[in-house]
């Protein structure tokens, strides 16, 4: 992941991620946390949740918990 101003925090980013998905009759549902670190250790603890159909796509929502 990288931010418009191309360096700073959260340039760069390398997340890590779990998360559990499962698709029954054409629906789909997904969630999750990560944990993105910079270059410079900083870190932020997103979670986040989508629905939809797998043919045309998911939507959802996420939630920024914490961070350092």
């Amino acid at each position: 992941m990288t931010n418009d101003v191309g360096q700073g925090f959260l340039h760069n980013t390398s997340p890590r991620c779990i998360g559990l998905g499962r698709t029954f009759k054409g629906a789909t549902e997904d969630s999750g946390n990560c944990v993105y670190v910079d270059a410079d250790g900083d870190k932020i603890f997103p979670e986040w949740t989508d629905q939809g159909s797998a043919c045309v796509g998911a939507k959802g929502s996420g939630n920024l918990i914490g961070g350092t």
